[in-house]
């Protein structure tokens, strides 16, 4: 896994000696999706293990607009591999070139599309997604 959220800029956060949380990717870096430099923001991928990137205003509102809808779509808290799932998504989907705001339906089409590759490919009812 750690090899995979490398490949799509996200680092990994240690503990400092003095307790303190350190990040390999810096807060003023560019955002990793568009690369503005500006309006720099940080996002957590995963929260255990703390997995953060950082992400322009307007990227990081989009990434918290899928989660937040998917999150409503399942009606549970999102697993690491759903939410690395939807990172990848979001890093190489230019859904938001396209559309101004994340729908539902979309979300409830990742939800069956991330059901089928973690089933193996195997068939997916709607019964799973609401």
């Amino acid at each position: 896994m750690v090899e995979f959220a490398e490949a799509f800029g996200i680092k990994h956060t240690v503990r400092g000696r003095d307790g303190r949380k350190y990040s390999f990717y810096p807060r003023s870096g560019p955002c990793v999706k568009c690369a503005k430099k500006t309006d720099i923001e940080t996002h957590h991928v995963t929260y255990v293990p703390e997995w953060t990137v950082a992400l322009c205003g307007k990227c990081h509102g989009n990434i918290t607009s899928v989660n937040t809808h998917v999150s409503r779509v399942t009606e549970k808290k999102l697993s690491n591999e759903l939410r690395i799932f939807l990172w990848r998504w979001f890093m190489t989907d230019k859904y938001f070139k396209e559309h101004r705001r994340f729908s539902r339906g979309r979300a409830r089409k990742l939800v069956v599309e991330f059901l089928r590759v973690s089933n193996g490919g195997g068939q997916v009812t709607d019964a799973k997604v609401r």
